[in-house]
C-alpha cells in the first residue's frame, strides 16, 4: 500500500470538510509528532486531549496527529475513516461546542457525517445514546392558520442546521420553479413532500388537534406564574371567573 502523507491527508481533509460543513479551511495534520509511548496510553486518559486508536486530536494545539506505523496496518479508507472522526472532533471543538467521545453532541456528529465511534466504553456509550435520541428527534414546521398546526419530520443523521438549510433551498426551488397547485397555492405539505424525496426526511403524521398554551405573549413556556397558567386555561376554553374559582390564591398570599 502506498505510504500516506501529510499532503494525502491535508487533500481528503479539505474534500470532507466541504462536503460535511462546507467550509475551506482545515485543521493542521502531522505525521510522527507525539513519542512513541504516549500512542500506547489509555485512550481515556487526556482529558484535554480527544483521543482515538487510531489517530489524536489536539486540542491545545487544534492539530490531528497518525502514526506512521499504524498507518501501514490499515487500508485507505480506514484511514479516511479516522481522519472523518478527528475532523468531527476539530469541527466542534473550533466552534464552542462539547467535541469530547463521551459527549452526545460528538456522537451525534458522527452519526450525521456517517463516522465510526473509537472503541472506548464511553464512547461507545454515547453513540449508544445518541443513536437512540435520533431515533425519536424530529423538526416542525409550525403553521398558524385557526389552530395551530405543527408539521413534523425526521431525519436518522441531519441535525438542525442541516434542516434550516435543507428547508430553505426547497423553499427557494418550490417558488422558482412555481411548483404551485391548481389554486396557485403553494402548500407546507408539498414542501415537506420535496424535502423528503430529495433529501431523506420521513414525513411524522400530522397531529389531529393542537393549541398554543402561552397566546403569543410569552418567549417561554414557565407554568409558574399564574398569569401564564391563566392564559393557558382561556386557550382551553375556560372562563375568567371558572379559572378565578379553579386556582388557588398567590403563594405570598397564603403565607400572609
Amino acid at each position: 500500500m502506498p505510504i500516506v502523507t501529510v499532503e494525502w491527508l491535508e487533500n481528503k481533509a479539505r474534500k470532507l470538510v466541504k462536503k460535511h460543513w462546507g467550509i475551506k479551511n482545515i485543521p493542521k495534520i502531522v505525521i510522527d509528532i507525539t513519542s512513541e509511548d504516549k500512542w500506547n496510553k489509555d485512550a481515556d486518559e487526556p482529558e484535554t486531549e480527544s483521543w482515538t486508536t487510531f489517530g489524536l486530536y489536539h486540542s491545545k494545539t487544534q492539530t490531528i496527529e497518525f502514526n506512521s506505523k499504524v498507518n501501514e496496518t490499515r487500508s485507505l479508507k480506514q484511514i479516511e475513516d479516522t481522519l472523518l472522526h478527528e475532523l468531527c472532533h476539530w469541527y466542534l471543538h473550533t466552534n464552542g461546542k462539547n467535541y469530547r467521545d463521551r459527549d452526545r453532541r460528538f456522537a451525534l456528529e458522527l452519526i450525521r457525517v456517517g463516522a465510526k465511534p473509537s472503541g472506548t466504553k464511553v464512547a461507545k456509550q454515547a453513540y449508544k445514546e445518541a443513536k437512540l435520541y435520533k431515533k425519536y428527534e424530529t423538526f416542525e414546521i409550525i403553521e398558524r392558520a385557526g389552530d395551530i398546526i405543527s408539521h413534523r419530520i425526521h431525519h436518522s443523521r441531519k441535525n438542525e442546521d442541516d434542516f434550516r438549510q435543507d428547508l430553505k433551498k426547497t423553499l427557494i426551488e418550490v417558488y422558482n420553479d412555481n411548483q404551485r397547485d391548481e389554486d396557485g397555492d403553494i402548500l407546507i405539505g408539498d414542501v415537506l413532500e420535496i424535502m423528503s424525496e430529495k433529501y431523506g426526511y420521513k414525513i411524522i403524521p400530522i397531529a389531529v388537534y393542537g393549541l398554543e398554551l402561552m397566546g403569543g405573549r410569552y418567549g417561554y413556556s414557565n407554568l409558574s406564574e399564574r398569569d401564564v397558567i391563566e392564559d393557558a386555561l382561556t386557550c382551553l376554553g375556560m372562563k375568567n371567573e371558572e379559572v378565578e374559582n379553579v386556582l388557588k390564591k398567590e403563594t405570598e398570599e397564603i403565607m400572609e
